[in-house]
């Protein structure tokens, strides 16, 4: 408690000195949704309550993910959200998670498919969103089979997962590799929750939010949001913004 309390005084910054700090990132609901709408989203809530302890507020507005990438990576704006480690080496990184996110496997009710390691994929087309990670061994079988049309359909539109169910149920693909609470937000707004099953693959991954390694506030930014966080845990904030998305079973 006491180290927080000096790096707060480190960096809190007086009233004169609130930032607006600017967030983009592919709508990827229910972690972060519609710029402008009601419910945001359960990231970019945590993240507008967490910088509101220093006097800060955040301008969040939806980007696809590589364009996200690309902008934030020349100081084009503050940060993005929903990034692991490994996919952003180079920014700056909090030592605080946003969230834990579960991978999973979708395919159809029906389908007899099972996980035992990446050979389960040997004669089935599966599709991801480029950008995203699952398990070590899923990214590098995606790496290793990108250019290969009859194992890996690799999809760069903002709308790949909702795009990739109605694949997956169409035939046009055999599994879809995604992340749980955004599978089971998206098969509910389709209407097709009971025509398909979720197969979690590997241990959770933590999601951070990633500042611009060429914006001069961003290891401010980081330390800032690291006390905002701890301030959000003790008060119980986390838990609620959790129940609010329909979180609580989330690792």
């Amino acid at each position: 408690m006491h180290s927080i309390a000096i790096v707060a005084a480190a960096v809190l910054p007086g009233p004169a000195l609130a930032d607006v700090i600017t967030i983009r990132s592919n709508e990827w609901c229910p972690y972060n949704c519609e710029t402008g709408s009601e419910q945001p989203g359960y990231m970019v809530e945590v993240l507008t309550e967490a910088f509101a302890y220093s006097g800060h507020s955040i301008r969040y507005e939806n980007r696809p993910r590589n364009r996200a990438l690309r902008e934030s990576r020349m100081g084009m704006f503050d940060g993005l959200i929903g990034a692991a480690p490994q996919g952003v080496a180079r920014y700056v990184i909090p030592a605080t998670p946003l969230a834990r996110v579960q991978p999973v496997i979708a395919v159809r009710a029906a389908s007899g498919f099972s996980y035992q390691g990446v050979e389960s994929f040997d004669g089935i087309l599966v599709s991801a969103e480029h950008g995203y990670n699952f398990t070590g061994e899923i990214d590098r079988y995606l790496t290793r089979h990108a250019n290969d049309l009859r194992r890996i359909d690799l999809v760069f539109q903002s709308n790949a997962g909702a795009l990739g169910l109605r694949k997956l149920l169409a035939g046009r693909i055999d599994a879809l590799l995604g992340h749980q609470a955004v599978l089971s937000y998206l098969a509910g707004r389709q209407g097709v929750s009971e025509q398909i099953r979720l197969i979690a693959v590997g241990a959770p991954v933590e999601v951070y939010v990633a500042f611009s390694p060429a914006a001069r506030n961003s290891r401010r930014y980081a330390a800032l949001f690291d006390i905002g966080m701890s301030q959000l845990a003790r008060s119980g904030r986390l838990d609620a913004l959790r129940r609010k998305y329909g979180l609580e079973q989330e690792p």
